[in-house]
């Protein structure tokens, strides 16, 4: 693999293999992705792209804590997270 990423986080169950090639393993306490290219971690989706698919992910998990949707890892996904996000949005 040519530069390979990854993103390690909290929350989340489950083994499988994403529609890009990335390897997900979720536990109830972490997450690991393993992709075969650098991974951005505000690509909440893993399509590559930070745009409207990564926000619904970040809404849906508002307040939630143990979430990926956590970007500054404060413990829950809230304000300061989403404006991560817009600061980092590719799509347009």
């Amino acid at each position: 693999m040519n530069n390979p990423g990854y993103q390690i986080g909290s929350g989340g169950t489950g083994v499988g293999i994403d529609g890009e090639q990335t390897l997900v393993v979720e536990t109830e306490l972490w997450w690991l992705r393993v992709s075969p290219w650098p991974v951005n971690p505000l690509d909440l989706d893993g399509d590559r792209i930070v745009g409207a698919a990564d926000l619904a992910v970040l809404l849906g998990a508002w307040g939630d804590d143990l979430s990926m949707s956590d970007l500054d890892a404060s413990g829950s996904v809230g304000a300061s997270d989403l404006g991560l996000l817009l600061g980092g949005w590719t799509q347009f």
